[in-house]
């Protein structure tokens, strides 16, 4: 069974589901948030089965984005748009700031088998950021239309 397929199945029977009260005394949950700390605890230390590696792992979770990228893409502009981009986009994924080149080239070796990126492409059109960088970039990116909200409301309500 599929890893996520266990994960899946540990939340959907009726014995894991089963309702708790809240710590803080509020309405009774779905699921036990003990169950789920257990499940973590415990696939944090479980090793992959025989025939499953890291990339595998990786490799399912882009190849399961890319497929529902694409029928988003189709369903809501009513065109592939992804066979007329593909061969044009550049791939930028972001991994913890510790990660060396060993753990990049599984992640890119995934991305060109959930066809992601084709391997021609990989060289010069994958790339890779560290979490820092990318939070960094993204608050740059979006300090600019930030202030400019901050602006427009301040003007709204000054006298």
């Amino acid at each position: 069974m599929p890893l996520c397929s266990t994960l899946q199945a540990a939340f959907t029977s009726k014995e894991n589901c089963r309702r708790e009260q809240s710590p803080l005394g509020k309405s009774d949950t779905p699921y036990s948030y003990r169950r789920l700390y257990e499940l973590i605890r415990y696939w944090r230390s479980a090793a992959l089965p025989p025939n499953v590696n890291i990339t595998k792992v990786y490799t399912d979770y882009m190849a399961y984005v890319v497929d529902n990228t694409q029928k988003h893409l189709q369903n809501y502009l009513l065109r592939d748009v992804w066979a007329e981009l593909h061969d044009k986009t550049e791939v930028i994924l972001a991994h913890p700031n510790y990660w060396g080149s060993r753990e990049q080239d599984i992640l890119g070796q995934a991305a060109v088998n959930a066809k992601l990126i084709s391997e021609k492409r990989r060289s010069k059109k994958l790339h890779f950021v560290e979490e820092a960088e990318a939070s960094a970039s993204y608050l740059m990116s979006s300090r600019e239309a930030l202030v400019k909200k901050l602006t427009v409301s301040t003007h709204r309500f000054s006298t």
